[in-house]
């Protein structure tokens, strides 16, 4: 009986587990929903801004981290907005749908930051 209980609470583990990993994984910004939040970077709300115009969006945002330097978070981010359908375009830069993303990153003692904006292709 024991038996049974133990195998049925691993079971559900062993089903549960890749959701709630995919749970995690699959974070975004709360400006930029579209765009996501890399695991290990925080969002920094206070430095975001949101403009929706009839030319486009235009958002500033920014996210930060104790343990991700540059190359990381570049890295992340050049692999994984492609596959959302972001081209490159240039260093730090990516263009869909008439619009373009740039990434400027910077170090702050301890903290390395990832700002991000998004504006009109012109």
């Amino acid at each position: 009986m024991v038996l049974k209980k133990i195998l049925l609470v691993l079971a559900v583990l062993t089903v549960l587990t890749p959701f709630s990993a995919l749970a995690e994984e699959s974070r975004f910004f709360s400006t930029l929903s579209d765009i996501p939040l890399m695991p290990g970077l925080y969002e920094v709300t206070r430095d975001s801004l949101s403009f929706d115009k009839a030319e486009g969006r235009i958002v500033e945002t920014a996210a930060a981290s104790e343990t991700l330097n540059a190359g990381q978070i570049r890295d992340f981010y050049a692999s994984s907005l492609p596959q959302l359908g972001w081209a490159a375009n240039g260093k730090d830069a990516y263009t869909r749908n008439g619009e373009i993303l740039t990434l400027r990153l910077e170090s702050k003692g301890a903290l390395n930051v990832v700002h991000l904006s998004l504006s009109p292709v012109r």
